[in-house]
């Protein structure tokens, strides 16, 4: 059960792959279709996972390399015999996806701030501190005796000091 609640990470890999897929394809042919192509796979990436605004970036770094396409060490040609391109011309390429990547973050940011979450920010510090060292614990044991597993995890409103204690007493037990 555990792939199903996985489903926006799988996706938004699905969509990246993609992108980056039909990105390499436009770059062979420089067609608008294979350029739209690779805007609505982003387009679908976002939608599925906003964690992928981050790929225009890596677009750049794959026009770096593997595919050559930056004119940094003048206008030699690049492996496939074209002539590279100029880093004002590869950002002007990326400013679609730039703007797309812009509007998801608005929209996000718009989201939450009309409905909020229950955050981090939220729990008091020593609370947070004694989750994630029980927390440990239990994965652990989780991992060797899968047993009391959920999809999800409530955030607990205390943490038994006795277990906190029974942890540090003994940290010298794990390195």
């Amino acid at each position: 059960m555990a792939w199903a609640t996985e489903r926006k990470d799988v996706l938004s890999a699905f969509f990246c792959m993609l992108t980056l897929w039909a990105y390499y394809g436009y770059t062979r042919n420089k067609t608008v279709k294979g350029y739209a192509l690779a805007l609505v796979l982003y387009s679908l990436g976002l939608m599925s996972k906003p964690m992928v605004v981050t790929l225009p970036f890596i677009l750049f770094l794959m026009d770096f390399w593997p595919l050559g396409r930056l004119g940094l060490r003048g206008k030699r040609p690049s492996a496939g015999g074209k002539p590279r391109s100029s880093v004002v011309s590869l950002v002007l390429e990326k400013l679609p996806f730039l703007g797309l990547a812009l509007v998801c973050t608005l929209v996000v940011s718009f989201l939450h701030r009309a409905h909020p979450f229950v955050g981090f920010d939220e729990r008091p510090l020593p609370l947070r501190i004694a989750n994630a060292l029980v927390s440990y614990v239990v994965y652990l044991r989780q991992t060797v005796w899968p047993v009391d597993l959920a999809v999800y995890y409530h955030f607990p409103e205390s943490v038994p000091a006795w277990e906190v204690a029974g942890l540090l007493c003994s940290w010298p037990l794990f390195p």
